[in-house]
């Protein structure tokens, strides 16, 4: 079919000359091995002997291969079927695929195109320039899809070969503008669409890019980290024109879908800042994480909190919060950090004699003063109240545990014996009194923090 069409298209000069040809009248060629010697004065076109091949001789005596733009040959096969669906072109294996080149002066439209019936929407141009893709509006029937991307189902694929559904730049390139100022520059963007009816309807939720969900494990398959969007590298900019003074208006939602039952209540996700440190003691890089999270508390009125709390090297998160905030952590709409019981911080005192307890000797002092105790506050510093007697001189009246001890040596001033002096917090927990006898009275107030 083609090449009759490509033979009607080459005899068309001979016909601007006057020939004519009935309804019923043919044209037959013969076969040669080259071109004619006498070329007519619009050319002529003949049939190569060698390959079957129609070709076209200008009256310069340039030869040309007709149906395939000057160099190769025609589709194999070329069927027009009872119906559109079953319209084939058929390439073979020795062929290369249909190409379509611009003019030497690149034209401004399509170099292809697929419209609608009367041609008034093209539903694919494909110019030098670039591809667009449209649709005919659909008022009707099941809703198709713009555009739809449909990958097979790729089996043994080679191993540790990356395979992506789509690639915008996959070659890094360099984008050149003339001089000037640009305001604003999006190599991607999806624009706000507009969702109306005919009459008053309600949408519960809409999204201008939605994904579905993150990468699932197969077969023989483990994922470490399974991510719906993943952003390699700079920063994310997330804006909202025009919010002012309004509360509730986001930018950034992070919610939980799925109802809570009695006794089972339901987190929201964690949002996570992860990052790293250096452990001095192995000489090795550690991540560190502190993540967010609403959590319920289920009542005749639900309320909740937002909890902070960090995990190391990737282990197990902090089963307290480090922070909340929320119905049960707020006085007078101020935040309480865990620990503290009230707005005015509170301390939660840990008796020696309950605790650790004394050593050489040492008993609480008694009276007015208050028995010796100790507590950390949530921002890590630890309050030591010391009130004691009747110890060995010059020796600590009890040891603080593990986590409550300074990184270096502390000296604070105190009661010794009967006189004013000093005394020394060390890093192994104890305190060396020093002037006056420590026997008769020990009593002194010391703060630092917990590094040891």
């Amino acid at each position: 079919m083609i090449k009759k069409i490509a033979l009607l298209v080459a005899l068309l000069p001979t016909l601007a000359l006057g020939q004519a040809f009935r309804a019923s009248s043919g044209v037959q060629m013969t076969p040669r091995a080259s071109a004619p010697t006498k070329v007519v004065i619009n050319g002529s076109v003949w049939i190569d002997s060698t390959g079957s091949v129609l070709r076209y001789t200008n009256p310069a005596g340039t030869t040309i291969t007709l149906g395939s733009g000057g160099g190769g040959t025609l589709a194999t096969s070329y069927s027009g079927g009872a119906s559109q669906s079953d319209s084939t072109m058929v390439l073979d294996s020795t062929r290369l695929g249909l190409r379509i080149r611009d003019n030497a002066t690149p034209i401004t439209g399509d170099l292809f195109s697929v419209q609608s019936s009367a041609g008034a929407t093209t539903v694919l141009g494909a110019r030098a320039t670039g591809l667009t893709v449209s649709n005919v509006a659909q008022t009707s029937g099941t809703l198709s899809p713009v555009l739809a991307v449909t990958p097979t189902a790729n089996t043994n694929m080679a191993a540790g070969t990356q395979y992506k559904y789509l690639d915008v730049g996959a070659v890094a390139l360099s984008q050149q503008w003339a001089t000037g100022a640009l305001t604003t520059q999006r190599f991607s963007e999806f624009r706000q669409p507009t969702i109306a009816f005919v009459g008053a309807s309600t949408v519960t939720d809409a999204s201008t890019l939605h994904i579905n969900g993150a990468p699932s494990a197969g077969t023989n398959a483990t994922i470490t980290n399974s991510w719906s969007l993943s952003v390699q590298s700079g920063d994310s900019d997330l804006d909202r024109a025009i919010v002012g003074s309004t509360v509730g208006t986001s930018s950034l939602t992070i919610r939980n879908t799925s109802d809570a039952t009695i006794g089972a209540q339901k987190y929201s996700p964690m949002a996570r800042w992860y990052g790293a440190g250096w452990d001095a003691d192995d000489a090795v890089s550690r991540p560190y994480e502190i993540g967010a999270q609403l959590v319920p508390v289920q009542g005749n009125t639900v309320t909740g909190s937002l909890n902070f709390y960090a995990r190391l090297n990737g282990g197990a998160w902090s089963s307290t919060p480090l922070l909340a905030i929320g119905d049960t952590y707020t006085t007078a709409g101020k935040p309480i950090i865990p620990g503290f019981t009230s707005e005015t911080i509170a301390p939660t005192w840990v008796a020696v004699s309950g605790g650790v307890g004394f050593t050489n000797s040492y008993v609480n002092f008694g009276g007015a003063y208050a028995n010796s105790a100790y507590w950390k506050d949530a921002t890590g510093l630890v309050h030591v109240y010391i009130a004691v007697s009747t110890g060995t001189t010059g020796t600590s009246p009890f040891t603080l545990p593990t986590g409550y001890r300074p990184g270096r040596k502390i000296v604070f001033g105190c009661y010794v014996g009967t006189t004013t002096g000093y005394a020394v917090a060390e890093t192994n927990g104890t305190f060396t009194p020093a002037v006056g006898n420590s026997s008769t009275a020990f009593i002194g107030y010391v703060t630092f923090p917990a590094e040891g």
